[in-house]
């Protein structure tokens, strides 16, 4: 895998997984292989020459090619999930699942795959996230494994076995993003009206709509915090700052008190104000699927 494509065969004659293909290397796979769709796990990318190049290539060779957009360090994101299951679903096979290197993103979707075309129990499809394809559950990558926790976890507490039309099930209209959920239940500005540098305050309440608690630190590198961040009218961002920083653990169904607070600013006009909770070192929750909060702000002489 250090050294080569990281390709092989995961459904013969079906589906096949490996590294990013090249425009030379393309023409080998679909002669090997028959392949017929290419599909991209790292996403639309087409200011990258790396995407450029597999795209010319998949052109050349009559090939369709699909974009799907994963990370190799954090828990998917629903609307993600839903085209993966949709591409898969009317593509032309074969078809060659690919990401940078063909382990973190690509095991993750072959695993699904396995689950949705095939009887292999979760455990089965769960050995193509391993370390002979270049995968290793620790640090963020760890949390791609969590993906399948959190659907053993719902059987579990559904009393329900495992099978595709079940797996199918969880994927389009159970999983929300596993614990990076919430809802806006208060927001309270406290002031008339936003004028020339004075501060704006806005008092609010997050609901944990998560399965699990979040712990709330007094460190911007660990732990869960609300995250905002002001743009201007041309959408350049100008401030940012999270919070609450203090130790708090608010439990699945609890509600967290925050202020936000934004300094003055120095001209009058429309401004943007995006909120959201972030796991640090982990993601957004937007990332995974879930809805910020936006305002918008106007501030007068």
């Amino acid at each position: 895998m250090l050294f080569g494509a990281n390709t092989h065969t995961v459904i013969a004659g079906r589906i096949y997984r490996g590294g990013q293909p090249t425009g030379q290397s393309l023409p080998g796979l679909v002669q090997r292989y028959g392949i017929k769709t290419v599909l991209n796990l790292r996403g639309f990318g087409g200011a990258f020459e790396w995407y450029q190049d597999e795209a010319r290539a998949c052109q050349g060779l009559g090939l369709a090619m699909e974009d799907v957009t994963f990370s190799a360090g954090r828990l998917p994101n629903a609307g993600e999930l839903q085209r993966l299951v949709e591409i898969l679903d009317r593509a032309e096979y074969p078809v060659f699942l690919h990401c940078r290197r063909g382990a973190d993103r690509t095991s993750l979707a072959v695993t699904m795959a396995l689950l949705l075309q095939t009887d292999m129990t979760i455990a089965e499809a769960r050995g193509a996230m391993s370390l002979r394809y270049g995968h290793l559950a620790l640090g963020r990558p760890a949390h791609l494994d969590e993906f399948f926790d959190l659907y053993e976890h719902w059987l579990a507490d559904q009393g329900r076995t495992h099978d595709r039309k079940v797996f199918r099930h969880w994927l389009l209209h159970e999983y929300d993003g596993g614990w990076l959920r919430y809802r806006f239940e208060h927001w309270q500005p406290l002031q008339a009206e936003l004028k020339v540098g004075q501060p704006a305050v806005f008092e609010v309440g997050i609901r944990n709509l998560g399965n699990r608690a979040w712990r709330i630190t007094p460190f911007s590198t660990a732990g869960t915090h609300l995250w905002w961040r002001l743009f201007d009218a041309q959408d350049n961002e100008i401030y940012q700052s999270r919070g609450p920083m203090r130790d708090q653990s608010v439990a699945p169904g609890e509600l967290l008190q925050a202020t936000i607070v934004l300094p003055g600013l120095p001209r009058p006009g429309r401004y943007r104000l995006v909120v959201d909770m972030i796991e640090e070192y982990h993601c957004t929750f937007s990332q995974a699927g879930a809805e910020p909060r936006e305002e918008e702000l106007h501030v007068r002489e």
